[in-house]
């Protein structure tokens, strides 16, 4: 859990975090722990700073700020500027919403993991771990299969890797497709498990995933049409959850 250090400008500034709206998103649904710092700070504690644009005038605040990912927040646009020149991860204007909030946390969370050489969770990619015959095992991501074909007790999969473009895991399809449980997963016909989001064109009967035609169940026709319209027009009618990755 990312800790997020809301330093106060001076004693009698009740929080950083004015409006009663953010105060309760603070406390019922913040995806970080927002600690309120006296000075002076102790910088093992949080891993970002929320900085008031009165106290950077300070020296021993000002030494902090290439340590930590920070936000600088102000209630005057002009001050935008110096927080260009501090290096902030991002500038936010008081008074500012919930929306505005998180969007400056989110930037600054990027920085915190990219400092460190580490990938943000946002951008990861989940990965199935296959069963291979003889004992072996390979973990792929989800973003790179493009089908998974059944073959009696077994199911090719088969992804756009180099080296691994077609392997064999053990179990059966409906394990896998439970396995996965990933909405870009439909199972066009009951030989083949398609990832909706590597089909590029339908048509009656078939879809084409890369140099592959796969034959398309009549009873599933109409979900599948739906699900490649929504896939190539994201944001138009309702949508499954998408995964990142």
């Amino acid at each position: 859990m990312i800790r997020i250090g809301c330093v106060c400008a001076h004693s009698d500034d009740a929080s950083i975090l004015a409006s009663e709206p953010v105060r309760q998103w603070a406390n019922r649904s913040c995806p970080w722990v927002l600690d309120h710092m006296p000075e002076p700070i102790d910088t093992t504690a949080v891993d970002i700073l929320l900085l008031p644009v009165d106290i950077l005038s300070k020296k021993p605040i000002r030494n902090l700020l290439p340590v930590k990912p920070w936000v600088m927040v102000s209630p005057r646009k002009i001050d935008a500027f110096k927080a260009w020149q501090l290096g902030a991860a991002y500038f936010l204007l008081r008074p500012y919403s919930v929306p505005d909030l998180k969007r400056a946390l989110e930037r600054a969370e990027q920085l915190f993991y990219w400092n460190r050489g580490l990938i943000p969770p946002q951008f990861q990619s989940p990965v199935i771990n296959l069963q291979l015959t003889k004992g072996r095992r390979l973990s792929v991501p989800v973003r790179n299969v493009l089908f998974l074909e059944a073959e009696g007790e077994v199911t090719q999969v088969y992804s756009d890797l180099p080296g691994q473009e077609r392997v064999t895991a053990i179990r059966n399809l409906g394990y896998w497709e439970q396995a996965l449980g990933d909405p870009r997963f439909v199972r066009v016909h009951k030989k083949y498990l398609v990832n909706m989001s590597q089909v590029s064109d339908l048509d009656t009967g078939q879809l084409q995933v890369r140099h592959f035609c796969l034959p398309v169940a009549k009873r599933r026709q109409k979900e599948v049409e739906t699900q490649f319209f929504q896939w190539r027009n994201p944001g138009v009618g309702p949508v499954n959850t998408v995964l990142n990755g």
